[in-house]
């Protein structure tokens, strides 16, 4: 009975580390995309900015 016991503990335990990590992961990878996406969204504001500031030198000119 005893065995039977400490083997229920140890596959809820399991099951229990098995989420943490899926969890984990599932986390590093959101704040990997969300990082990405801020990167993105940062390089196409500059090229807005570059080309807009190109079309504005060239028509004071």
């Amino acid at each position: 009975m005893k065995q039977i016991c400490l083997l229920e503990v140890a596959r809820r335990a399991g099951h229990v580390a098995r989420r943490v990590v899926e969890k984990g992961s599932t986390q590093i990878w959101f704040w990997k995309l969300c990082v990405a996406q801020d990167d993105m969204a940062r390089r196409a504001v500059e090229k807005f900015k570059r080309r807009y500031v190109t079309a504005t030198c060239a028509l004071r000119r």
